[in-house]
């Protein structure tokens, strides 16, 4: 029954999942060799601010590491990443995540205006969580289309069970909520969105700050 039920959400993914919003998989694109294929997109870094607002696709995240690495070479005691983000690939996300877990200083990441899908797992892999008090963010579970014979089905319907699993023991790991807790929250197809108060509330952020001028003041 619970295969069926993921057939009959695979089905309907191109219809109905919100395409910005959805923590693409891009099942059939594995992403070994992204950083030689595909252009960089400019994330710029303004006034000590590093800024990612893009949707997470190989071509941003590859302009974030690109970024980021200059901006460790000149030292710095913390790095600042503004996020306004609606999501995007799941493994290129993974990627984005891992660049700032390998950071050799404190990665602060600020929310501004709104962290969805694979940008709120990416929020969970920075040292300091913070939101701005405007913002919200939200997860919910993996989203793809599928093609070809019923095998192939069977097999995406495998990968997303496990990709299910693992990306919400990894956001659930410094939040309050329990692992148990959160799929229950995005069981179904459900999207579980947050303000200040909840995700501070769930353990999602660290703390929340006015603005970005005030987030500023993090790195000082």
């Amino acid at each position: 029954m619970k295969h069926l039920t993921l057939i009959l959400l695979l089905s309907m993914t191109v219809a109905c999942a919100p395409t910005k919003m959805s923590m693409n998989a891009n099942l059939n694109e594995p992403s070994a060799q992204f950083f030689f294929e595909t252009p960089a997109v400019d994330i710029p870094f303004k006034d000590g601010v590093i800024v990612f607002d893009q949707d997470v696709n190989e071509e941003s995240v590859k302009g974030f590491h690109k970024t980021l690495k200059d901006v460790l070479n000149d030292k710095p005691k913390n790095v600042l990443v503004r996020i306004q983000s609606p999501g995007g690939s799941v493994f290129a996300g993974f990627d984005m995540a891992r660049d700032i877990e390998e950071s050799n200083v404190p990665v602060i990441c600020v929310v501004d205006q709104y962290a969805a899908s694979m940008a709120f797992y990416i929020l969970q892999a920075c040292d300091v969580r913070v939101m701005t008090d405007r913002s919200i963010i939200m997860g919910h579970q993996v989203a793809t289309s599928s093609q070809g014979q019923l095998n192939r089905h069977l097999s995406t319907i495998s990968e997303l069970i496990a990709l299910d699993s693992a990306m919400a023991h990894f956001i659930t790991a410094k939040s309050k909520m329990t692992y148990d807790e959160y799929q229950k929250a995005i069981a179904g197809g459900m999207e579980l969105w947050m303000d200040v108060g909840a995700a501070k509330k769930n353990g999602f952020i660290d703390f929340s700050v006015a603005n970005m001028d005030e987030a500023r003041l993090l790195t000082k």
